[in-house]
């Protein structure tokens, strides 16, 4: 049967359910909710329920959401007291139907073919639990660049623990098995940066296999509001994740080796963020030789030899450069 045309008749939904549950936690998401919630609508492929849990939200969120529950009954709305996005994620995902989890963030955007295309996908790749996408950062000013430019990305690959260890190679926007999600019993609720990188370590750290396919299928939006934006709590969060999976027993050795260099690296990186949101503040006192102790924090010599040069000429133009790199 085929999977384009209209959304209604085209992919029924099985007696168990829909093939995809897009769940979306939502705080506060006024501003761009209705296009998040408008691009699943308009979705190609038509067997998906849309779970959205607004997170205690204080702005018209809740509204939004109901509005769109009223015109199409595959869409649900469920309201719980604050407990941050992590938490939202779970009650959403435990009130899903669906035999695959699609997460989506309240201000991202589906491309109308995402759902028809990665269904395909799944079907052309079977076994796998993860299944992602390239995708565009999309900024206030209407720019879009590429998420991921390197050469892997723009091809079907898999990546492995060891690729995850070195960066989050997955575009936020992702496509999930059900089974997996309850296995790892979701996501840890005590974090409020990386929850998602940290779901992706735990999940290849417990055997699951990942798949990716090339094409641009969604847009990721960039704005202030971004939980990414605080690069301090970011790169602590990074460090907390990756000594959780240290302490977890019967860890390949191979494994472990990899992760012992990692941590060094990103514990360096943590004194680089802090040292910046210092000298973003205004303090300079010994940004010099502070910014030397802090070299391995980058990711390779060809990143650090310019940031240094731009230092050892003006600390304030380092500062001003890094705000530049924010916006």
């Amino acid at each position: 049967m085929s999977r384009s045309g209209n959304p209604a008749t085209s992919s029924p939904t099985s007696a168990h359910g829909p093939r995809f549950s897009v769940i979306i936690p939502a705080y506060n998401a006024e501003a761009y909710l209705a296009d998040t919630i408008g691009s699943v609508v308009g979705q190609t492929y038509g067997s998906w329920e849309l779970v959205l849990v607004d997170d205690g939200s204080t702005d018209s969120t809740r509204a939004i959401a109901a509005g769109y529950a009223e015109r199409d009954p595959r869409i649900r709305v469920i309201t719980q007291r604050n407990g941050g996005c992590s938490s939202a994620s779970n009650t959403a995902w435990r009130a899903a139907r669906g035999e695959y989890i699609c997460i989506i963030g309240a201000d991202d955007l589906y491309l109308p073919g995402y759902l028809e295309t990665q269904s395909r996908f799944i079907d052309d790749n079977p076994g796998y639990d993860i299944y992602t996408c390239n995708g565009v950062k999309f900024f206030p000013d209407g720019t879009e660049v590429p998420y991921f430019t390197d050469a892997r990305h723009r091809r079907v690959t898999s990546f492995v623990l060891d690729d995850f260890l070195e960066s989050n190679p997955v575009f936020g926007v992702a496509i999930f098995r059900r089974d997996l999600i309850e296995r790892l019993g979701g996501y840890r609720e005590h974090l409020r940066n990386a929850e998602d990188y940290d779901f992706w370590i735990r999940a290849m750290a417990s055997g699951a296999r990942h798949r990716h396919n090339p094409p641009v299928l969604a847009r990721y939006r960039k704005h202030g509001g971004n939980k990414s934006g605080n690069a301090v709590a970011a790169a602590r969060a990074l460090v907390r994740i990756l000594e959780d999976l240290e302490a977890t027993p019967g860890l390949d050795s191979a494994v472990r080796e990899h992760l012992t260099g990692v941590l060094v690296r990103r514990r360096a990186a943590v004194a680089r963020r802090e040292l910046e949101s210092r000298m973003l503040g205004g303090d300079f006192s010994r940004a010099r030789r502070a910014f030397w102790e802090v070299r391995g924090g980058f990711a390779s010599r060809l990143k650090y030899a310019p940031a240094l040069a731009a230092v050892l000429l003006s600390p304030r133009l380092y500062t001003h450069l890094v705000l530049a790199r924010h916006r």
